[in-house]
């Protein structure tokens, strides 16, 4: 038990590492860190499958942000919870399939990445997370516009960009860049709109 404590402590760290790196725009530190904390995770004396699948989340985040897709799908393959009913919370549900569409959308596999941004966006507005699913609706579009169907874009463009709209009038005035970055997307989205008003 108590190699099992040690090895789990090692993988906490590694991964609070992983993620400070991660955020200070160190991408390949992070992934050195999050590829320790994923090898102590799957020793077979600690092996715990709900810290393996995070590890392995983590670490395809990671390769993803590098600009390795296909290594990072391969590890975020590995974190979808083997029921997928039972998602490991439905936070990290979401953010899986959203880092998952970004991994096939990066790969040029835009139907794999539709049907990952669709699962994101259920789970993002089954959590009330306006912004995000709203996020994944918008990839959703480009990934349409790429496959050629362009009604299915220009109704996701549509959509994004009345949300976008609303958000920057509800804005409060301490909110003032969000509000303007909200204008931003409305019109780059109105206007890709516009492109298929003739569909």
């Amino acid at each position: 038990n108590n190699m099992g404590e040690d090895v789990s402590l090692k993988v906490e760290n590694y991964t609070k590492l992983g993620h400070q790196c991660l955020q200070s725009g160190k991408v390949t530190e992070s992934i050195k860190n999050f590829t320790h904390a994923y090898d102590h995770a799957t020793r077979r004396d600690a092996s715990d499958d709900y810290v393996v699948r995070a590890c392995c989340f983590n670490l395809g985040a990671s390769y993803v942000a590098a600009g390795n897709a296909k290594e990072g799908l391969k590890y975020m393959q590995k974190a979808i919870p083997p029921d997928e009913a039972e998602a490991d919370g439905m936070d990290n549900a979401a953010d899986l399939w959203y880092n998952i569409g970004i991994g096939h959308h990066a790969s040029d596999n835009f139907e794999e990445a539709l049907t990952a941004y669709e699962k994101a966006r259920e789970a993002y507005l089954k959590m009330k997370n306006e912004k995000l699913a709203y996020e994944c609706l918008g990839k959703s579009a480009v990934c349409h516009h790429l496959l050629g169907n362009l009604k299915e874009a220009a109704v996701a463009y549509l959509d994004t960009s009345r949300y976008h709209k609303q958000c920057a009038t509800a804005s409060d005035a301490n909110e003032e860049d969000e509000a303007v970055e909200h204008q931003k997307q409305a019109l780059l989205l109105s206007n890709a709109t516009n492109i298929y008003s003739e569909v």
